[in-house]
Order: C-alpha cells, then structure tokens, then sequence
C-alpha cells in the first residue's frame, strides 16, 4: 500500500504541475492571441476531485491525520481498536452511500442522455 500512496502522491504532483502549465498557457492565450483552449476550468476541477481523493489516501497510508493521532495514541489499547473498527465501519458505510446515490445519478443520466453543460460535455 505504502507504494499505492507513494505512486498517487508522484501522479498527483505531476497533474498539478501539468494544469498550472495548462492554465499559464491558456491564460497567455487568451491575453495575447484572444484564443482559448476553452474547459481548463472544468479540466482543473476535475483533477483537484481526483487528486484529493488520491492526498486522503496518502494521508491515511502514512498516518498523516496529526490531530487524530495525538489523542488516538493516548487511549488504551482496547478504545484504539473499537475506535478504529467504528472509523472503518462509518468509512464503509459512507462509502456504500456514495455508491447508491452515484449509481441513481449514472441511471437518470443515462434514461435522459444528459450531458455537462459545460464546453467538453457539448463537444461530440
């Protein structure tokens, strides 16, 4: 796992580096030549979704949560292991949630043929 993370954070890193270069560009565009690339916005939001979701993991790998550690370390033995069976419980259960509610989001997309109202969703 400790590769997972060490990977995710270099992948994270280097899509960071490539939007800000992307957005440079786009921003130099725009000012110079009036031309936009148009979606670097929706392209930056989508690699922040991503690339936090890969920093969580980092942080859970390396043990990174600082404040939950300090009081989590002073607990006995015993309420360190129900408290970390109640976090993986309460994670799953978020989990399964997201699941149910993404999929009835995926089924009304596709029944309606919706699309982003954005410049990438109208293009085909």
């Amino acid at each position: 796992m400790e590769h997972f993370a060490a990977f995710a954070a270099r992948l994270f890193g280097v899509a960071l580096v490539a939007l800000s270069i992307f957005v440079s560009i786009e921003t130099v565009a725009r000012k110079l030549f009036n031309f936009s690339f148009e979606g670097a916005d929706e392209l930056g939001g989508y690699v922040l979704a991503i690339g936090s979701s890969l920093a969580f993991v980092v942080a859970l790998v390396d043990r990174a949560h600082i404040r939950i550690d300090v009081l989590h370390a002073r607990f006995p033995k015993r309420l360190q292991a129900v408290m970390d069976w109640l976090s993986i419980v309460s994670i799953a259960g978020l989990g399964l949630f997201i699941l149910y509610v993404g999929r009835i989001v995926i089924v009304d997309t596709l029944a309606y043929g919706s699309t982003a109202p954005t410049r990438l969703g109208r293009r085909r």
